[in-house]
């Protein structure tokens, strides 16, 4: 089984919440790069932060 993210959904949520990259990162306790490779597929997040954004963006 592959790992991956729904990126579209994601992508969708964080402007539909009128997150920026910078924003989930200071709510998530993380660097604005790591959620940058989130949101890009390059990297997944660990289950704590993925839980976190989550509920961020209503998911």
């Amino acid at each position: 089984m592959s790992k991956c993210l729904n990126l579209p959904l994601i992508n969708t949520a964080t402007e539909e919440n009128g997150l920026t990259q910078t924003a989930i990162a200071r709510q998530l306790g993380v660097t604005k790069a790591a959620v940058s490779k989130w949101l890009t597929g390059k990297s997944l997040p660990r289950a704590p932060e993925l839980l976190k954004l989550g509920k961020l963006l209503n998911l």
